[in-house]
């Protein structure tokens, strides 16, 4: 145990109190220890710091594994509640494609009912002449689905129809208007170019008659933007410019003459 003490070349050192004792002492001759008591006690206390030290370890260790097992439980309860959810949200969108495609499947079915409804009952219309009531179904079809059967061309059937209505009926400018929205749908519609170049010549014969020459010299220049190539119509129009030029040179208004001989020029230069 003497190796517990400290010792120099003249005795013992005291561990407790740093006396110097004499080299085979046994006991401190000033605090009264007794050396080998002291290195046993001194031992036993590391020993138990020691095994303090182990203890706290292992407690340690312990918290620490069982913290780990919570966290572990904690992730696996995370993770299967988010599974669930993902499981949830996974039918949801399921169910929700499913419906809109079920939806849509129906709106097809009901789309497809109605155009046919009014695609009968426009048939229906013009089997009894009344075109205004075929087109009314007619139009629903086309704004529908223009590719639906015949449709487009019953529909330009039956606004020729009302135009020929309006025609018989005086109203030369309905009649016109029915047949611009058939150049509308159709710009080359021969038939209705052809009808709106003849209505448009009525109404500048009839300005013509009337003396109106500004209006007829309009209505002749519609005719002829129907059927640029209408020579008659251009030589309408020279004729009309002829009358009124002689007309208010009569009257003494050499400028407007004037005038009027431009525009005659302007209009016969122009590329049919």
């Amino acid at each position: 145990m003497r190796d517990m003490k400290i010792s120099t070349s003249e005795g013992l050192v005291c561990p407790n109190c740093q006396t110097l004792n004499d080299p085979n002492s046994e006991i401190c001759i000033s605090c009264g220890i007794h050396f080998q008591v002291y290195d046993e006690v001194k031992q036993e206390l590391k020993q138990r710091a020691n095994e303090r030290q182990d203890q706290f370890l292992s407690t340690i260790h312990k918290e620490t594994q069982q913290e780990l097992i919570i966290d572990q439980k904690v992730l696996h309860k995370d993770f299967l509640r988010q599974l669930i959810l993902l499981l949830l949200l996974g039918i949801t969108i399921v169910i929700i494609i499913w419906g809109s495609l079920n939806l849509i499947k129906h709106q097809k079915i009901e789309q497809k009912r109605l155009l046919e409804s009014n695609y009968q009952e426009g048939i229906n219309c013009l089997a009894k002449m009344n075109y205004q009531c075929a087109n009314d179904y007619f139009q629903k079809v086309y704004n529908k689905d223009k590719l639906y059967k015949d449709s487009f061309n019953l529909l330009l059937k039956s606004k020729f129809g009302i135009a020929e209505v309006f025609y018989k009926n005086g109203q030369i400018l309905k009649s016109i208007d029915i047949l611009n929205t058939v150049v509308t749908l159709d710009p080359q519609n021969i038939q209705a170019l052809k009808l709106l170049n003849n209505y448009y010549k009525l109404l500048g014969a009839g300005f013509k008659d009337q003396g109106s020459w500004q209006k007829a010299i309009d209505e002749y220049s519609n005719a002829l933007k129907t059927m640029p190539d209408d020579f008659a119509a251009r030589d309408a129009i020279n004729e009309i410019y002829a009358i009124w030029i002689n007309e208010v040179i009569a009257r003494g208004d050499f400028f407007l003459a004037w005038q009027l001989n431009r525009q005659k020029d302007a209009f016969n230069n122009k590329i049919p």
